[in-house]
């Protein structure tokens, strides 16, 4: 009888393929279901739904199974919660009522769509340019928005009377969060992407997106079903969920995000960055400054002691020792002397802060440069000349650290505010 040695492999769809070693013949043979212990069959139809779901696990970083599911929680909490939403307007409108009026109804609703809209429009033209320089904190905050227009939605049917100008807010609210979700996710898939599969993992997140809303959707009318003998709790089931629904899903959105390991640099990371590398001469990991960076609280080092701001001159030549100063910056403005960036104590704001500006030819080194002198001074606690040496001769070092980790030095991601650059005559 011969013996056959199982191997295993899969083809270019992901399908498993079994052979087996025949030690006599000293060849490999094809497999037939009748041949193997395990269902072919069913291994095919596994394999089918993980590619329909996921993508393959060469293709993305270790972070993104930890991020998609607490995002999988997510859009379960949050798919509830918009569906029992949604329920308490149609109550406040008169759907379902014997003396609604259909055209007032009809009105009420499409007009409160409207404003929502001019919502959306107003956050994607104000506040697009900033979401790079700070994602996280972006999504986090608009998520308490969010949460915040589901429950006056939830809170419609006790004053229906009120039902425009509240349905009105709370629909700027969630277009809000909504836009802010539309307008970062893309810079999540490109974090894990190590092949150009951006459009593989969106496309996988809609399908996982799509079959967990689903369930939120039977969930939600399940419950709805278990009470609707009973007219008062099922009145009342929307706000009778939301101290449950809502709680886990910030939670959920916070896991999610903390389990993102983004690899460009902020001001934040940057900072964290700077700070171990004057401490300890390391360079930290994506996935160790991923622990510390903060994005409910304001930053560890804008709230120190010596926090650094970048912004555009405006303000900034104070006194007749800035003027000297910047002047003579300027006056070596040649790419191989001056300084692309003017960095002086602030005296306008807060003691022992300090300013930075940047020229319009400045590079992620300047900056990192200027980060780095900052780490610098909060240490040795001398001057800003001193801190500037020092930060000059190991800014090379620091950046050379920085790429060996993983890190994506250019470009530096600044706000819009941050990106006001000034130019030299």
């Amino acid at each position: 009888m011969q013996k056959l040695v199982p191997l295993h492999a899969r083809d270019s769809r992901s399908t498993a393929i079994q052979y087996a070693w025949n030690g006599k013949t000293r060849t490999v043979v094809k497999l037939q279901p009748k041949d193997s212990h395990t269902n072919v069959h069913a291994q095919d139809f596994l394999s089918g739904i993980q590619s329909s779901f996921f993508p393959s696990p060469e293709q993305v970083t270790p972070d993104y199974w930890e991020y998609i599911k607490w995002r999988g929680w997510h859009r379960l909490f949050s798919s509830m919660s918009s569906i029992f939403s949604t329920q308490s307007l149609l109550l406040a409108v008169g759907v379902g009522a014997k003396n609604t009026l259909p055209a007032a109804a009809g009105i009420n609703w499409v007009l409160k769509d409207g404003l929502g809209r001019l919502g959306r429009l107003t956050v994607a033209t104000k506040f697009g340019e900033s979401f790079d320089a700070d994602l996280k904190r972006f999504r986090f905050a608009s998520s308490f928005i969010y949460a915040g227009a589901l429950l006056i939605e939830n809170l419609t049917p006790y004053v229906p009377q009120y039902f425009l100008p509240m349905a009105a807010i709370a629909n700027v609210g969630k277009s809000v969060g909504l836009t802010t979700y539309i307008s970062t996710q893309p810079a999540f898939y490109k974090s894990f992407a190590k092949a150009e599969n951006i459009s593989d993992i969106s496309a996988k997140s809609q399908a996982q997106q799509m079959a967990i809303d689903t369930l939120g959707l039977a969930l939600a009318v399940s419950l709805n079903l278990m009470v609707k003998q009973n007219a008062r709790i099922s009145r009342m089931l929307p706000l009778i969920m939301f101290p449950v629904l809502i709680p886990g899903d910030l939670y959920s959105i916070y896991q999610e995000l903390r389990s993102v390991h983004l690899r460009t640099l902020n001001k934040e990371r940057a900072e964290l960055l700077a700070s171990a590398y004057v401490e300890g001469q390391r360079v930290l990991t994506p996935e160790a400054v991923s622990k510390m960076e903060r994005f409910v609280m304001p930053s560890v080092t804008s709230s120190g002691a010596t926090p650094l701001e970048i912004r555009g001159l405006d303000g900034r030549v104070l006194s007749e020792e800035d003027a000297r100063r910047f002047e003579k910056e300027c006056r070596g403005s040649s790419k191989s002397r001056g300084r692309r960036y003017f960095l002086s104590a602030t005296r306008t704001r807060r003691k022992g802060q300090y300013t930075a500006s940047f020229r319009a030819d400045c590079t992620s080194k300047d900056v990192l440069q200027v980060v780095l002198t900052m780490a610098y001074l909060r240490k040795e606690g001398e001057g800003l000349e001193s801190a500037e040496r020092l930060a000059c001769r190991q800014v090379g070092a620091f950046v050379t650290g920085l790429k060996e980790c993983g890190w994506q030095c250019d470009p530096f991601t600044l706000s819009k505010t941050e990106r006001m650059f000034y130019n030299v005559l």
